[in-house]
């Protein structure tokens, strides 16, 4: 047998790749984890390289609740507000488009006639 080691995920934090940063794909859900700070979303984002996980804040949390599984994504950062939230703190943007056409096809497989 060969014995590989299994490291830690390789989730990306898009906050930290800088304004304008962009990852495109097809959305293919999400899964919770635990961290030390508590419950954090990854989101599965299957690139042309394979499949990326992006961890979820505010913004992107609140946008992607809304887009199916199997939807063509485009996730842009757009940096932190300029104005502080409820929390005194500058919250991170992010904007995120779907491809109309590959959000039609996500609904078209979805359905499953009786």
């Amino acid at each position: 047998m060969a014995w590989k080691e299994i490291t830690g995920g390789t989730a990306v934090d898009i906050k930290k790749q800088g304004k304008g940063f962009q990852l495109e794909g097809v959305y293919r859900g999400h899964k919770t984890i635990q961290t030390k700070l508590g419950e954090q979303v990854l989101y599965k984002i299957e690139t042309e390289d394979g499949v990326e996980e992006v961890y979820g804040f505010g913004s992107l949390n609140y946008k992607l609740g809304s887009v199916k599984e199997g939807t063509p994504v485009r996730i842009i950062y757009e940096g932190q507000s300029q104005v502080k939230n409820k929390f005194s703190k500058f919250p991170h943007l992010c904007k995120v488009e779907v491809d109309t056409e590959g959000e039609a096809e996500a609904e078209a497989e979805e359905y499953t006639p009786e």
